[in-house]
């Protein structure tokens, strides 16, 4: 039998975007291929990015280029991944035309948006035969399993599945989720391009500056419950991290294999465990590995210190990024829900300068609540401190965040962008969408450009100087460019 996994082409706002290995399908594919199953992997994002419309680039094959590939594969099931909402159209033109080529090919999704919409989706489209809930390793295996028996009663057994009974759609909950992460195989790279992604000319991930650069998981899910997040519906409740052992053994084997020279950690939450963190920083020394790294998901500021921060830099880590999300103590706090004092916050700041650390920030803007006072905080915090460099992004309400509730219950979405987010027609942050009292979308955007510029007028000479020294690509001159283009102010 013969399973073919798919990761869709996109579109995006800029050409600037960067192509990274797919890691759930790797995940996956390496769970089939220890259970001898025949997998192959499409990732149909890598490649050319072409002007498409409205200044929006597509990123990958056409469809027609990737119809090509699917019946080269001959493929007996396919495997859609779909973890943005954004992702969704796609899906639904690829599974459509896989269907066409053979309607006894099997299809399969799983991702953030079949998850929470999995009910609908089964009743909308009859091209698509089952859905993964969440976590996916084993539900996919055990489903393989079950269509090559051929004994359907057993689909009931299977944990995170929804599946159509004739005329009845079926959802078996996810309930469990993967204790031991050090018994799943590493991603199976060896299945990709790697090359390929690793000669992609987009900036480097936080500017570490290398283009040998790989991502890795060391733990999943995250005990927060920031409200715009719904991160958890994929991963469960609980944090569940690899042992140090296991995540040193994955990077040691990057370095040897693939020549490594840098380490994306894409954690929800890395620095849960001080104790842990300690160990994988102090196991990277004591192996030699020689490696650098960064935290471009974020960590949480609330479980750093000083003794974790020197430790992370003493083995290669380069820059961290924080997730203050806003300056403001009731936007941070009360609304976003972070638990993270603003002594907290400058705190940190404060010991990444001591061990020479970068610090990067994520801000949030437009979340319900927000005043023109906190913006004025935000800009005041970047004012005030260094940050290396930031992300301000617009709050999207996502299916599944009590974010999407509370703009659904207070009617502060109109409903064109409620269908664009439903039916993936967004671009992620890409705009305001929440539709607040007393600010403004166009207020919105002015405060985001005010704080870029906050942030580039405090950082003048050190950009300059990474620029003449050649050592951040995250300030090639190309993206400078774009850069300013759109966040110099307005007049």
């Amino acid at each position: 039998m013969k399973i073919l996994l798919i990761n869709p082409y996109f579109q995006a706002v800029t050409k600037y975007e960067r192509i990274e290995m797919p890691l759930g399908l790797m995940y996956l594919a390496s769970v089939l291929e220890k259970a001898n199953f025949q997998v192959e992997i499409i990732d149909a994002s890598v490649g050319l990015k072409r002007y498409f419309k409205k200044n929006t680039w597509h990123y990958g094959d056409t469809i027609d280029e990737l119809i090509v590939k699917i019946k080269k594969s001959q493929p007996d099931i396919v495997g859609l991944s779909c973890i943005f909402s954004m992702r969704f159209p796609a899906i639904l033109e690829i599974t459509q035309k896989i269907k066409k080529i053979n309607k006894k090919i099997i299809t399969v999704i799983g991702g953030t948006h079949p998850t929470i919409f999995a009910k609908q989706i089964l009743n909308d489209y009859n091209f698509f035969d089952y859905i993964i809930l969440g976590e996916g390793e084993y539900s996919f295996l055990n489903l393989i399993k079950i269509i090559q028996s051929g004994n359907s009663e057993e689909l009931k057994e299977i944990n995170g599945l929804a599946y159509r009974r004739k005329d009845q759609i079926l959802i078996n909950p996810k309930t469990t989720f993967i204790e031991n992460l050090d018994d799943l195989p590493f991603p199976a790279r060896h299945l990709l391009p790697v090359e390929e992604y690793l000669k992609d000319n987009a900036p480097t991930n936080w500017g570490l500056g290398s283009n040998r650069q790989f991502s890795i998981l060391t733990s999943r899910s995250c005990p927060n419950r920031c409200t715009f997040c719904s991160m958890y519906l994929i991963h469960g409740a609980k944090c569940r991290p690899r042992s140090p052992q296991n995540v040193l053994d994955e990077i040691e084997f990057l370095v040897n294999k693939y020549q490594a020279k840098e380490i994306c950690i894409e954690d929800d939450n890395l620095t849960f465990s001080k104790q842990r963190i300690i160990d994988i920083c102090q196991g990277i020394i004591n192996r030699g590995i020689k490696i650098a790294w960064n935290t471009p998901n974020g960590v949480a500021v609330k479980h750093l210190d000083y003794e974790i921060l020197k430790k992370m830099k003493e083995a290669g880590c380069v820059s961290v990024n924080l997730a203050i999300e806003s300056a403001d103590d009731y936007m941070r706090n009360t609304i976003i829900k972070k638990n993270l004092p603003q002594e907290k916050i400058y705190e940190i700041i404060k010991a990444c300068k001591k061990v020479n650390l970068k610090a990067n920030a994520f801000f949030v803007l437009g979340m319900p609540g927000e005043t023109k006072e906190s913006l004025e905080n935000n800009i005041k915090m970047l004012d005030e401190v260094h940050f290396n460099g930031i992300a301000v992004l617009f709050a999207t309400p996502f299916p599944g965040t009590e974010l999407f509730k509370w703009v659904i219950n207070d009617k502060m979405i109109s409903q064109e962008n409620l269908d664009n987010i439903m039916n993936g027609n967004f671009i992620l942050y890409n705009k305001p969408v929440i539709e607040l009292k007393n600010i403004s979308s166009s207020d919105l955007i002015r405060y985001k450009k005010k704080m870029m510029f906050t942030w580039i007028k405090r950082n003048f000479f050190d950009i300059v100087w990474s620029i003449i020294q050649g050592k951040n690509d995250f300030f090639r001159v190309s993206y400078i460019i774009r850069f300013l283009k759109f966040y110099l102010p307005s007049k």
